[in-house]
């Protein structure tokens, strides 16, 4: 088939789904599909260099839109980029041929509408790949309150996901949450993302340890309830077995380090962003990965650091909803533990258990990593994104 594959952001740029999306597109050319890109540019000449690189050599049609830079440059900039963007993708489409389009959600709603609106024009299907629900994550964050706005643009969405011909999301709660909009979801899939990075040598099996080391790494955002996490550090604040590292960037760094400051809190460490090699070195170093969301975030989207965290070996504590795909594999799976995102006391006491758990009996690494390639090993989830879009059936 003739596939456009249509995303802000795409390798080398360091996100998650940028990479990610890279090894969507050579699995499908190694199966014989024609392969278009639709992108954006905002780096110098390297990326420039690395990608024309790249597309000789897989014989892919990359097509790249310049545009400015967006950091500290305001909403205003990324508002009038979103709309250069999108306008640039509808033209694209229009203009050109296609039998599938995959879009994700980057920016959210506005360019899944203009491959909507591209398809009743030319007639193409198009597979909606949902890493987050929007406009519900932007409620759950608090910006955007419940409006005509926000109903409009949740109608639009609906429609986004009714016509798409298949949609891919990350959890069970997400399709949930479609089917509550109202939305049909007997072609919704179910596919989480992959381990980015290759097969690591299996690590050490956990021993008993002095001092344990705790780390989140992430964004500093509303969505991951982070004031709370780091208010159930402080019964530990005198001990001399646990530390805490602060692994990111965001919006709410300087309130978090002030509230370490309130709460005098020595052993939690803010280490700002790294990079994606320096963060797995760093996860491989602690024992434990911190896994924060606030309540309700877990049915609009799902903490892909997760999967990070156990590739490296490290059991994961998850403070997010209970009876929800992510607790339930971490118990079920005996991965670490859970904890409700609005009990600072119950945080504290899971801290606690696995602290105590590692001074024992800890959970064996090799047991994390092996269960987390079997389950987001890279072979097995492009094996089922292929299936999807090459429409087979699985056997």
């Amino acid at each position: 088939m003739r596939i456009t594959v249509l995303h802000r952001y795409f390798w080398p740029q360091n996100y998650p789904y940028a990479i990610m999306l890279k090894e969507i597109v050579e699995t499908l050319v190694a199966s014989g599909n024609e392969i278009k890109i639709l992108t954006t540019i905002q780096g110098g000449d390297s990326e420039c260099n690395l990608r024309k690189s790249w597309k000789v050599g897989l014989g892919v049609d990359l097509n790249e839109l310049r545009l400015g830079p967006e950091k500290k440059r305001g909403l205003l900039r990324k508002g009038v980029n979103a709309i250069y963007f999108a306008l640039w993708i509808f033209w694209k489409l229009i203009s050109g041929c296609q039998d599938v389009v995959l879009v994700g959600t980057t920016p959210p709603i506005i360019v899944a509408t203009v491959v909507r609106w591209g398809a009743k024009i030319r007639g193409y299907k198009y597979v909606y790949h949902c890493q987050d629900i929007h406009p519900e994550a932007m409620r759950v964050t608090g910006s955007l309150k419940r409006s005509w706005f926000y109903k409009w643009l949740l109608n639009m969405d609906k429609k986004n996901i009714d016509q798409a011909w298949k949609v891919i999301t990350l959890s069970a709660d997400m399709c949930n949450t479609f089917e509550r909009r109202g939305c049909r979801v007997e072609h919704v899939e179910v596919i989480n993302n992959f381990i980015f990075e290759e097969p690591q040598a299996e690590v050490d099996v956990s021993v008993a340890k002095s001092k344990i080391k705790f780390i989140f790494s992430g964004s500093l955002g509303r969505l991951q309830n982070l004031e709370v996490m780091i208010s159930s550090f402080e019964p530990f604040k005198n001990r001399e077995d646990v530390d805490f590292v602060i692994m990111g960037e965001g919006i709410l760094r300087p309130r978090l380090e002030e509230l370490k400051s309130e709460l005098d809190l020595k052993n939690v460490t803010f280490v700002g962003q790294k990079s994606l090699d320096d963060a797995l070195a760093a996860m491989r170093e602690a024992d434990v990965g911190l896994v924060s969301l606030s309540p309700g975030v877990i049915d609009v989207a799902y903490p892909s650091k997760t999967i990070m965290y156990m590739a490296s070996g490290l059991p994961v504590l998850a403070i997010v909803d209970e009876d929800t795909d992510l607790a339930r594999l971490i118990v079920d799976k005996d991965l670490g533990d859970t904890a409700p995102p609005d009990s600072i006391s119950e945080i504290s006491k899971a801290i606690d258990k696995l602290v105590r758990r590692f001074h024992s009996q800890p959970i064996q690494r090799q047991y994390v990593q092996k269960t987390a390639y079997n389950l987001f090993g890279k072979e097995v989830i492009l094996k089922k994104l292929e299936r999807v879009l090459n429409n087979e059936s699985e056997i």
